[in-house]
């Protein structure tokens, strides 16, 4: 019993670090949080399709940034909890600690960027650095992080330096003239891999300080999307899916027995109609967005429609990940345009298979990678890879999943070997830079639907 409220007490304290954080995001510094769409790009979300032009977009040069929303940002993360549940993901940290290796740092001068607790920074200086220097805009954690440098008999090897990366010098960095460093080291990875618009500021830190055959830590990236179900294929046969009937106002056609109108095995007849409350009730796993109808007793469903405007941040049990991965975007961070990689993404184009079983379509999931490259022996290139799929362990990222507008939605499960394809976009937001705006437009066979999303906290 001890362990358990030990654990609950633990998780608390994360949750309220997670919440002082979404207020510094969501907050532009005029106190009125970020919605999710206006008006217009509400009805587009449900009866149109989008405009991926018409996605928040910020100038390369970060001018639009908010220094309100920055300090806001910044001092969310001076709260020890956040760290803790950061460093508690062995995933996570245990794959920096495996790639920070003596073979690729030592002799190096190292940045860190954004170094929080500082433990990336004295991972490089075990590990034989010449000189590490870390850099964080959160004064708090930073002055205790001096303490654990210091604690660890570091102090020598590595310097904290506090202030936003954009805004020191080389000076600020003691580098000598003509002095680069050769590794560029940073966990700036954040929700749906984008979110909270850190990866601008290690690119800029890239092309700056950081010499001619040096290398990112990690050093790619691959973002990917796949189906997910409402239900596990267990929770229905097609030879027994309930055929809706009149129940859809206005269509026709079964959504029984797996029947196809050349949609690559969609039934006929499959848009989810206005009577959609009605036909999912009670239904098997169908309760994600039906869950609403019936709240204790009472009927809270005019807020189901909200829950599709937002993407939310969860575990997702792998069973109802129910295709294979599409590549959404792959990028070289030694390589990439440090103007516009960390911006967003437009238009990226997508094609998954579904696998493992009939399975109806009820959003996407979307996850990333990112690896630590090492030449390896021979040239051959060494992978240590973080993964934060659903189908390997849990991480503190957990996976991003973006539900479907049931208007839109596929009434039929889909047969083994469909194919569904489509386009992502995903833009910071011109309101709040540390927020993005995300597209989805989807088809399988020849239905398509397209919605817009929030990516927040």
């Amino acid at each position: 019993m001890a362990e358990e409220i030990a654990s609950l007490r633990l998780e608390l304290a994360a949750t309220r670090a997670q919440l002082e954080l979404t207020e510094a995001v969501m907050t532009s510094g005029h106190g009125a949080p970020t919605t999710a769409v206006d008006e217009e790009g509400f009805e587009k979300c449900f009866f149109g399709t989008y405009d991926a032009s018409a996605l928040g977009t910020v100038g390369a040069d970060g001018e639009a940034r908010d220094r309100n929303v920055d300090s806001a940002y910044f001092d969310s993360y001076s709260h020890v909890a956040i760290h803790e549940t950061m460093l508690r993901d062995e995933v996570r940290t245990g794959a920096h600690a495996a790639a920070i290796t003596p073979g690729h740092f030592a002799g190096k001068v190292v940045l860190d960027v954004g170094c929080g607790t500082g433990i990336l920074s004295m991972l490089a200086a075990r590990a034989g650095a010449a000189r590490v220097i870390g850099v964080d805009a959160s004064p708090a954690i930073i002055d205790t992080a001096r303490v654990a440098v210091a604690a660890n008999g570091l102090a020598g090897a590595v310097r904290l330096v506090s202030g936003r990366i954009e805004d020191l010098s080389r000076a600020d960095l003691e580098l000598a003239e003509g002095e680069a460093v050769g590794i560029v080291l940073s966990e700036w990875m954040g929700y749906c891999l984008l979110f909270e618009s850190m990866l601008p500021s290690v690119l800029g830190a890239r092309d700056r300080f950081m010499r001619s055959g040096g290398t990112m830590w990690p050093s790619q990236v691959r973002l990917f999307i796949e189906a997910w179900s409402d239900r596990t294929p267990d929770a229905y046969d097609l030879g027994t899916f309930p055929s809706p009937g009149g129940r859809f106002s206005g269509e026709v056609g079964s959504a029984g027995g797996g029947g196809s109108s050349g949609g690559g095995g969609v039934g006929s007849g499959a848009r989810r109609g206005s009577a959609w409350w009605q036909a999912v009730q009670g239904k098997p796993g169908a309760g994600r967005l039906a869950w609403w109808r019936r709240v204790h007793g009472l009927d809270m469903s005019c807020f189901a429609p909200l829950v599709l405007g937002s993407a939310s941040f969860e575990a997702v049990a792998p069973a109802c990940v129910v295709s294979s991965r599409g590549r959404l975007w792959e990028v070289d961070l030694n390589a990439c345009d440090g103007t516009t990689a960390g911006l967003g993404i437009t238009d990226a184009p997508f094609e998954m298979t579904v696998q493992g079983g009939p399975a109806m379509l009820d959003g996407f999931v979307v996850a990333f990678d990112v690896a630590f490259r090492h030449p390896g022996e021979g040239g051959t290139p060494v992978d240590v890879l973080l993964s934060t799929g659903a189908d390997g362990p849990a991480t503190h990222w957990k996976q991003t999943l973006f539900l479907l507008d049931p208007h839109q939605a596929p009434r039929s499960p889909l047969l083994v070997g469909t194919v569904v394809c489509g386009k992502f976009s995903m833009r910071r937001s011109a309101a709040n830079p540390r927020c993005y705006d995300a597209a989805i437009s989807w088809a399988v066979g020849d239905l398509s639907g397209s919605q817009t999303y929030n990516i927040s906290t």
